[in-house]
């Protein structure tokens, strides 16, 4: 995607006016404001920009279950690897987890053409609010925060996918939907016991 870049004129002054105008240029570019295009507002020359991350995919879900239940399914070595990127037809065929802050975990999924290696390490573990962790498939590096908060009989869940580029935002999140509704049907189950 092409950067665009905003260029503002300078009016020309006389030439004995020149040397207090640039004196007086100079001051106003310290301060000055940054136009959308992110090049000061004074006529400065246009200079490149950084590209703009991606916004996260962000998606919410209501769970009929604690927020300590719901984080529960996602450390637990027997329970997360039943829904977390796992389907209904095919679990996972490797499964590593570390569930504590620094620790590791690596899943592996594996289908006709081929297998999907997903693995991260812990942030942040909250069993009241939430966990954190890095999630890393292929080449590409993210970051995923889980937040929960009681909502009537159960909690809402907050998930929030950040470094995914922008041309895999749709299928993150058709991917993080699906998983969502996994971890809802785990839970179900869960609580008939």
């Amino acid at each position: 995607m092409p950067v665009a870049l905003a260029a503002s004129r300078l009016d020309v002054a006389p030439p004995r006016l020149a040397l207090a105008a640039r004196r007086q240029h100079r001051a106003v570019a310290c301060s000055a404001p940054i136009t959308p295009a992110g090049t000061a507002a004074t006529g400065a020359a246009p200079r490149a920009t950084r590209p703009t991350a991606p916004a996260p995919v962000r998606l919410a879900v209501d769970l009929g279950r604690p927020p300590a239940a719901v984080l529960v399914a996602w450390l637990d070595r027997e329970v997360a690897p039943r829904w977390l990127f796992a389907t209904a037809g095919r679990p996972l065929a490797c499964v590593r987890f570390e569930p504590q802050v620094g620790g590791s975990f690596h899943l592996v999924d594996r289908d006709p053409t081929g297998c999907v290696e997903y693995h991260g390490r812990y942030l942040r573990i909250d069993p009241a609010r939430g966990i954190t962790f890095t999630l890393a498939l292929g080449p590409i590096a993210s970051r995923v925060d889980v937040d929960v908060e009681p909502c009537g009989t159960g909690c809402r869940l907050r998930l929030t996918h950040a470094g995914v580029p922008q041309r895999q935002q749709r299928a993150s999140a058709a991917r993080w939907s699906g998983i969502l509704h996994g971890l809802r049907v785990t839970l179900r189950e869960l609580a008939r016991g």
